[in-house]
């Protein structure tokens, strides 16, 4: 694993934000889907996808957490 690779999931970044910080590849920001949390289904307590904690994600309301 390349060293913004483990940075990026120390974060908690989605891959295309954890990519987005190399440069070249900026614009990848607005590619990440990572934008709620997503649980388990009928355990909301377990994550089975965090949301992106990257913070270009600020800008913009988060959306409704899918259960």
């Amino acid at each position: 694993m390349a060293a913004h690779e483990s940075r990026s999931v120390e974060a908690g970044l989605s891959a295309e934000c954890g990519l987005a910080r190399t440069p070249g590849y900026e614009d990848l920001h607005g590619d990440c889907r990572q934008l709620a949390d997503v649980s388990m289904p009928g355990a909301a307590a377990v994550l089975l996808l965090p949301r992106c904690r990257c913070a270009c994600h600020h800008a913009r309301p988060a959306p409704e957490r899918v259960s």
